[in-house]
């Protein structure tokens, strides 16, 4: 499937061969993956005692015991006692509708503006933060309405933190770059085809913009973006992570620089957008053949022609043979090339 974003719309390709695949598998084979599949919708044969979450990366419960996918966000190792405000990870939430009597009352936790705790254990002992409170010895009331309004001030902090996506999208049409008006059009196409060649011109973003669209339509799934380049994956990175969280690299969008002869392997991880180089990813593939983590690979930029990205397709062909209900390909190309090759490599034909 050939989408040219510069015309803004396109017909549907009857000809292709991945729109007419069946969606369905077969109960009666085994899932390669057994009891430790975390895809909910798995469409393979488990045991009875298999659990898998249907929430996947986004199941805050912290008592959970289902299968998750391992991008999903850890357990606090400090639990309760975890004094850290805007900390990241999960942690147990207290039974709020049990009404605290006396002794409940002084074990709940009280946070001041430099995220102290106190609980009935502080009290016999002297606060060292510096904004403790000044009379520990108020009545029961006043610590409750204490701790009700420093709660709600962590909530609404927390809230905050990450952009929605109706704050996104007020943004993109205020922005108004050109990939915008075939947002829609991509991501039906991508669901349905499972390989899309996007042509396009430096001046939409594509690099920037597409992973952002694709995870909106996956929202529990990892979606990896190929650069030829370390200074591109943490440029886009930044930017993304800004554009989709409102927060730097190190939430939903995170980058891997690969190993080379010179410089170390450098990783900060997103739960659902990662920018990765060309070598990281042929690491990651010869560690996980089948990249089982990977919902959505997009490669950017593949007119310009490497030994790794044209690795990279290779990989990207395989597995959409091999993973042909779960895995989904974007190629980023410029709009002045032949992508005649890059279609004829992938048996794909073209439609506009």
């Amino acid at each position: 499937m050939l989408i040219d974003t510069s015309k803004g719309d396109y017909q549907p390709d009857h000809a292709d061969s991945y729109s007419n695949q069946p969606k369905t598998s077969s109960k009666r084979t085994p899932c390669r993956h057994g009891d430790s599949c975390f895809s909910a919708d798995c469409p393979y044969r488990h045991s009875r005692d298999w659990r898998a979450c249907k929430n996947g990366t986004r199941c805050n419960d912290y008592t959970c015991s289902d299968n998750h996918p391992p991008n999903r966000k850890g357990k606090c190792r400090h639990g309760n006692t975890c004094r850290k405000v805007d900390c990241l990870y999960l942690h147990p939430i207290a039974n709020k509708s049990k009404r605290p009597d006396q002794n409940d009352s002084q074990r709940v936790r009280h946070y001041s503006s430099d995220s102290c705790d106190q609980s009935e254990t502080y009290h016999q002992e002297q606060s060292h933060s510096k904004r403790s409170y000044s009379n520990q010895q108020s009545n029961e009331d006043d610590f409750s309405k204490e701790s009700s309004k420093n709660t709600e001030k962590i909530q609404s902090k927390e809230n905050r933190r990450l952009k929605s996506i109706d704050v996104r999208m007020v943004e993109r049409k205020t922005a108004d770059l050109p990939i915008f008006a075939s947002r829609k059009k991509i991501c039906e196409r991508l669901q349905q085809e499972k390989l899309l060649l996007v042509m396009t011109d430096t001046e939409s973003d594509a690099s920037t913009q597409l992973p952002q669209y694709v995870a909106e339509c996956f929202p529990d799934d990892l979606i990896v973006c190929v650069e030829q380049h370390s200074i591109a994956a943490r440029r886009f990175a930044h930017r993304v992570a800004y554009e989709y969280d409102g927060t730097e690299e190190g939430d939903s969008v995170g980058y891997l620089i690969g190993t080379t002869n010179y410089q170390k392997s450098e990783c900060v991880t997103g739960q659902n957008i990662m920018y990765m180089t060309d070598t990281a990813l042929i690491h990651e593939f010869q560690t996980d053949s089948n990249l089982s983590l990977i919902r959505v690979l997009i490669i950017d930029n593949v007119h310009e022609r490497s030994l790794n990205i044209d690795i990279a397709m290779g990989i990207a062909k395989l597995l959409l043979s091999k993973r042909k209900i779960d895995f989904y390909v974007v190629l980023i190309a410029s709009i002045h090339i032949n992508s005649v090759p890059f279609l004829n490599f992938f048996h794909h034909s073209s439609s506009r």
